[in-house]
């Protein structure tokens, strides 16, 4: 009977609809999901984005409506609290990976700094 009486209540617990999408080399791969309000912000991500896409959420990126949410501050807040609605849209994006795809460039521009720095040494 508490089960069938837990149940009961379970569904009547505010359920939003959440759009997300998982960006990838900067190509998105969307998703949406019918979640109960009361899911912490960081459960909802790790669920959606690190579990299902295996980011990191150490470097990952969140974006809602356009703007930027910081899980060391909204992570323990649930969606509800941090004023979440129906169709809100939410883009993560590791940065890690996209750090990998430009390690080459980082570095060339490292030695065009010491290269740059010798010529200046040179015409003094």
């Amino acid at each position: 009977d508490m089960y069938k009486h837990c149940n009961e209540l379970r569904g009547k617990e505010p359920r939003i609809n959440m759009v997300y999408s998982n960006r990838v080399d900067g190509i998105d791969q969307p998703g949406m999901v019918n979640v109960n309000s009361r899911m912490t912000f960081q459960h909802f991500v790790k669920k959606f984005s690190v579990q299902k896409e295996g980011n990191s959420l150490q470097s990952l990126r969140i974006a809602r409506n356009g703007y930027v949410v910081f899980i060391s501050s909204s992570g323990k807040k649930t969606l509800h609290q941090l004023g979440m609605k129906d169709d809100d849209i939410l883009v993560f994006e590791d940065q890690a990976n996209k750090r990998s795809s430009t390690k080459d460039t980082t570095n060339s521009k490292k030695k065009g700094k010491s290269n740059s720095k010798k010529n200046k040494k040179k015409i003094r």
